[in-house]
């Protein structure tokens, strides 16, 4: 996987980055070695949330004293890419937005299990976008099942759809649903839907 650290610089940072590339993650910093900022355009570089498929930033320090002239952290969240917090403190300004937040590295467990899981406020739109489609074909008692999860620098959405609906509706719901979360994240590289058979883990019927 792909992890942004912002900035690398102190012990705490420099230990986390290790953690990870040991984990056998990829580690990329905004900061450029002898740079005038903590910014690589502004030092006429490629931004690395341009350049690789970046799926965890994680941010190291209290967040004390943020710097105007690059903030790769903020940049991240802009691009809903979800954060991780270490060692920061209760009145880090990212803290609300963060996908977590650690006092004690096992950082790479957590960057895991965060790349693992469903991204909260992507699947909550796709979740609105099928009740929404549900309520347009008067099913909302409909039990269909929607997840979200970055991969690679993009999304994959799951839907498994009620066992009620045919294929036709199942792929016009999944429709619906990818332009619903690509209008919330313009930034991933690309968006890859997924329709499983009805109810989840369960295969269609022959």
């Amino acid at each position: 996987m792909h992890v942004l650290i912002p900035k690398i610089e102190g012990l705490a940072s420099e230990a986390v980055a290790r953690e990870l590339t040991d984990a056998g993650h990829t580690v990329h910093t905004c900061h450029v070695e002898n740079g005038a900022s903590d910014c690589a355009v502004l030092d006429d570089l490629e931004c690395p949330l341009d350049r690789s498929p970046i799926d965890v930033a994680v941010e190291v320090g209290p967040g004390r004293g943020r710097s105007g002239t690059g903030d790769g952290a903020l940049c991240a969240l802009t691009r809903r890419i979800p954060l991780v917090l270490v060692d920061a403190t209760p009145d880090h300004p990212l803290l609300p937005w963060a996908a977590d937040a650690l006092s004690k590295a096992d950082v790479a467990s957590d960057v895991a299990d965060i790349a693992a899981n469903p991204l909260p406020v992507h699947t909550q739109v796709a979740a609105e976008a099928v009740r929404g489609e549900l309520r347009d074909r008067g099913g909302e008692d409909a039990e269909t099942v929607v997840e979200v999860r970055r991969r690679d620098g993009g999304l994959v959405v799951e839907v498994w759809p009620d066992a009620s609906m045919t294929r036709v509706q199942a792929e016009r719901t999944a429709t619906h649903v990818a332009q619903a979360v690509r209008g919330y994240d313009s930034w991933a590289r690309r968006l890859d839907v997924m329709v499983h058979g009805p109810g989840r883990g369960e295969t269609p019927a022959p």
